[in-house]
């Protein structure tokens, strides 16, 4: 195959390159077989990013807009409630331990370890509540434009296929 020296003919090259372009072309095929979504689903994708961005940007508009004009709700559940809920369950506590054969004080003493009394009204207390607007805003964006994206994406993944197998 080489001359003298390992230096090749133009023929020579030009059979070892198109060995080599046919092995690589190969390997590409098998490799776009692999692929979920076929390369011209990724391209049409590509070539509708911009509509994809003007609609995220409407969202985000929309979720803006709603976050500043909404009022906050009361959640219903006030701090009565909260006590009620708590002495029901230290009450039921108490008296699964005295049935199971506890005296009435170490059955209260036991419920009150496991149950102790403590109401908590709000949202929670680790959270700032930068963090719990920006994931509202988060949930309310995916709620909104997940459908939607959803559906571009469904419509290009048949296009995509119905093309590749006209093919």
């Amino acid at each position: 195959m080489s001359n003298s020296g390992n230096k090749m003919t133009r023929s020579e090259v030009r059979t070892r390159l198109a060995e080599r372009t046919k092995s690589i072309s190969a390997r590409f095929e098998a490799l776009e077989m692999e692929l979920p979504v076929s390369p011209r689903t990724v391209r049409k994708l590509l070539d509708r990013k911009n509509q994809i961005k003007k609609a995220a940007v409407i969202g985000a508009g929309l979720l803006t807009v709603a976050f500043l004009f909404k009022r906050r709700k009361s959640s219903g559940f006030t701090y009565q409630d909260g006590l009620e809920r708590i002495s029901d369950a230290i009450a039921r506590e108490v008296r699964k331990n005295i049935k199971s054969g506890m005296d009435t004080e170490d059955a209260v003493f036991a419920a009150l370890r496991k149950r102790p009394p403590v109401v908590r009204v709000g949202d929670g207390g680790d959270r700032n509540e930068l963090s719990g607007t920006l994931a509202k805003i988060l949930k309310q964006l995916l709620v909104s434009l997940g459908p939607s994206l959803i559906d571009i994406l469904a419509e290009l993944l048949k296009s995509g296929r119905q093309t590749q197998t006209k093919n």
